[in-house]
This record gives structure tokens, sequence and C-alpha cells, in this order.
């Protein structure tokens, strides 16, 4: 598989798939990164807050 360096926009791509394009070369699959979800982020944040103010720890 050749290294393309085109970028495009998400909604460009949902475009290329709905058209039954390939898109697969505009992922870099042998480098994936997971991005949690930003839920999950919110909670994660929430939950050191609350240890924050619980350990009497400024800045929180």
């Amino acid at each position: 598989m050749s290294k393309k360096s085109s970028t495009l926009t998400a909604e460009q791509i949902d475009k290329k798939f709905d058209d039954g394009e390939d898109v697969l070369e505009y992922f870099d699959l042998e480098n994936p990164q997971v991005v949690a979800p930003i839920k999950q982020l919110k909670k994660e944040i929430e939950h050191k807050e609350t240890i924050h103010k619980r350990e009497g720890v400024s800045g929180a």
C-alpha cells in the first residue's frame, strides 16, 4: 500500500464512503490512535476534581 499525503474533511470522507469509494487509504492503519469518548473524559475529570476537593488540593 502506498502512502498518500492528502487531507480530507470528515464530510468529504463520508461522501466518498457513501458513494462506495474505498476510504481506507485516508486512515493510518499501521499506527492507529484511539481517542477516549468525551463522556468518559468528562467523568475522569469530575472524578479527579472530587478527589482533589476531598484532599484539599487547590487548582482543581
